[in-house]
């Protein structure tokens, strides 16, 4: 089984961590560390993000390549902030997973 960080942004309730768990289960993947940033970060940058900073620092010390991501509208309001920081993720040899859109 491949390792796997989390990053989720807003009010993490045991019912939505358990839901991670299950998909990510069904794609081979255990989780090792959850980072999650408050509900108001979804109208912050990523790169000022302070828990996504520190999902990707650890995931990268740790030579983990993938991340799950709960939403994409939790990801990045901005599309093009969405679309350029995937890219680099892809460039590090990263993938990636969205639970929802």
């Amino acid at each position: 089984m491949e390792e796997a960080v989390v990053y989720f942004v807003g009010r993490l309730s045991e019912d939505v961590k358990e839901e991670i768990r299950r998909v990510a289960a069904e794609r081979g993947l255990r989780i090792v560390a959850y980072f999650v940033d408050p509900p108001h970060a979804k109208s912050v940058p990523l790169w000022r993000r302070r828990n996504y900073l520190a999902a990707v620092d650890f995931a990268l010390a740790h030579r983990i390549r993938n991340i799950i991501f709960y939403s994409l509208s939790g990801f990045s309001r901005s599309l093009r902030e969405a679309e350029a920081e995937l890219q680099r993720l892809e460039s590090e040899g990263f993938t990636y997973y969205f639970l929802k859109p």
